[in-house]
């Protein structure tokens, strides 16, 4: 199986089009309005092969009581109905996406939680731009690992790039100043606060 493709990556903001308009005269990168099977058109900023796609927490793409930030990742396959079907999804959820193309919202126990949608190949053009060549990577963080991480390797077919570990400690420093000894600096031993993996 092919593995699906990040075609989109769908945020909710609170003024889509001022914040797009914004990014993309900042990294110069093409805006292009997306539509959408509810009558809306929405901003999307082409970094590499990937949309940023924005959207107001009242659009009914996103379910019209939507809160700020991530909404949902859009995976683009040739046949959404099949790559569902082989994951165990009913094709009968198939409807309309961004440009008319065809998409399927998988259901949460499918994806550890991830609000992700199958799509048709959406067309788009190829951002060019001298600071943004691509997005890099899209942290989620989840509370079973080995779930998320099967979800979109094992059902899904994406590859595991690399992982990553992020652990945040609190360090002390100490500074008195003495006559004698000038300023003296002291450490305390870090306490973790928490992380990541």
């Amino acid at each position: 199986m092919t593995p699906p493709q990040l075609a989109y990556v769908a945020l909710v903001v609170s003024q889509p089009a001022e914040v797009a308009a914004q990014l993309a005269k900042d990294f110069e990168v093409p805006c292009d309005g997306l539509e959408n099977p509810f009558g809306g058109v929405n901003p999307g900023l082409a970094l590499g092969q990937t949309l940023l796609v924005f959207f107001d927490a009242e659009d009914p793409f996103v379910g019209g009581q939507a809160r700020p930030g991530l909404h949902h990742l859009g995976f683009e396959c040739a046949n959404p109905a099949d790559l569902a079907a082989s994951i165990g999804v009913e094709p009968a959820a198939l409807s309309t996406g961004l440009k008319d193309t065809q998409q399927l919202s998988l259901p949460l126990d499918k994806t550890a939680g991830v609000n992700t949608r199958l799509c048709s190949p959406l067309p788009r053009r190829q951002g060019a731009s001298q600071w943004v060549e691509r997005i890099d990577h899209i942290g989620v963080a989840s509370i079973d690992n080995t779930v998320a991480e099967a979800a979109f390797t094992q059902q899904l077919g994406c590859p595991v790039e690399s992982r990553q570990t992020d652990f945040e400690v609190s360090m002390a420093l100490e500074s008195f100043t003495s006559d004698k000894y000038g300023v003296v600096y002291h450490n305390r031993a870090p306490e973790p606060i928490g992380g990541l993996r």
